[in-house]
């Protein structure tokens, strides 16, 4: 499952896991392990491999003895007894991966590199293996995911892929998470939080503001929410210039094509966009809240089809007069702006994004000037 970040994703699989399958399913050892650099439980994942992961779960179930089978001296052997073990018990288990592109990161100087790919392995095995006692989900936050799988994501990114077997397409299939995009109101609706006042509605002049200022996940409208009701000196024009336009320079500012192609993309929205840009503009040229909230802009904004987004990268391709770039070179980096929060899409045919959506509305503005958002 690929997801963006702040959806939702780990707390759902995580709270499955510890309290719903033990309950519903006490037949199932489900294991969760997170590559998250930011878990708590992170270092246990990245020191031991995924299968001594396992071993180690199972004989806190009292399964077997792990000690016992690391013994063996020979991997398959390992393997055929834990599937023995579970099957004298009457167990099964669910092993959720998450945030499995973060395996990927490591890099070759990380001392857990070696220990990263031997998980890897461990995910082939499992994904070959037809005992039916093991059933594995992983799950990712970047949009290169699927490409993951089979190893063809871009290797500067995900250096670990090196030397990685492929996980095969068919056995990990991948199921996305579509994210909202800013237009889509009924589904917006349900990330705002609600009042305990149940005489108030959330309208869709609330839903305009808050897509007018952060992507359409439940992380950014609850950091939004959070600066709202907090005492910060920073109004709210502050806070929009502060987590667009310079984090979006901030995220690209290493490399000068990714950057330029980037402001590429927002200038064509911009032109694309110019009568949405129009309805919410007041008359001393700055964006006018009261417009963003009462216009009916989310009906008429347009995407960007992948047609022009192919169009903006030979344009700067040109340029900087650059030629050994490849279209696998402008999906990865679509998909990495996607990554970084900039850029959102609809759905992809054939590995390419359909059409592109700036992360919040307000990018079409202060990504040309801070100061035209005040």
């Amino acid at each position: 499952m690929q997801g963006a970040k702040g959806i939702g994703k780990s707390t759902v699989l995580e709270l499955f896991t510890s309290t719903v399958a033990p309950t519903l399913y006490p037949d199932i050892i489900p294991i969760y392990m997170t590559y998250d650099s930011h878990y708590q439980k992170n270092a246990k994942c990245k020191q031991m491999n995924i299968r001594e992961t396992i071993l180690r779960e199972l004989e806190h179930q009292g399964v077997l003895n792990a000690d016992e089978i690391l013994q063996l001296d020979d991997n398959k052997k390992i393997n055929d007894k834990i599937v023995e073990k579970l099957k004298a018990k009457g167990k099964y288990v669910f092993l959720i991966v998450d945030e499995i592109d973060e395996l990927y990161r490591i890099h070759q100087h990380d001392r857990h590199f070696s220990i990263a790919l031997e998980s890897l392995h461990d995910l082939a095995w499992l994904g070959n293996q037809r005992s039916g006692r093991f059933a594995v989900f992983i799950c990712g936050s970047s949009a290169s995911c699927p490409l993951l799988v089979t190893c063809h994501a871009d290797p500067k990114e995900f250096p670990r892929q090196q030397g990685a077997p492929s996980l095969n397409s068919q056995k990990f299939s991948t199921w996305r998470l579509p994210t909202s995009n800013f237009t889509d109101f009924d589904k917006f609706k349900s990330f705002i939080p609600e009042s305990n006042d149940e005489t108030v509605v959330i309208s869709d002049k609330i839903c305009r503001l808050v897509a007018f200022c952060v992507p359409a996940t439940p992380r950014y409208i609850n950091k939004l929410m959070e600066f709202i009701a907090s005492d910060s000196q920073m109004n709210l024009f502050d806070f929009i210039n502060n987590g667009s336009h310079e984090s979006a320079y901030g995220a690209f500012h290493k490399s000068k094509f990714e950057y330029k192609f980037y402001r590429k993309l927002i200038e064509k929205l911009q032109v694309k966009n110019s009568k949405v840009q129009a309805m919410v503009i007041g008359s001393n040229g700055k964006v006018d809240l009261e417009k963003v909230m009462s216009e009916n802009w989310n009906e008429v904004f347009e995407p960007l089809p992948w047609i022009e987004v192919n169009e903006a990268w030979e344009q700067v391709l040109v340029e900087e007069a650059i030629h050994d770039k490849t279209l696998d070179d402008l999906h990865f980096t679509v998909l990495k702006f996607c990554d970084k929060g900039q850029l959102s899409f609809d759905r992809t045919f054939q590995g390419a994004p359909c059409h592109i959506f700036p992360a919040r509305l307000s990018q079409l503005f202060c990504e040309d000037s801070p100061q035209r958002i005040r």
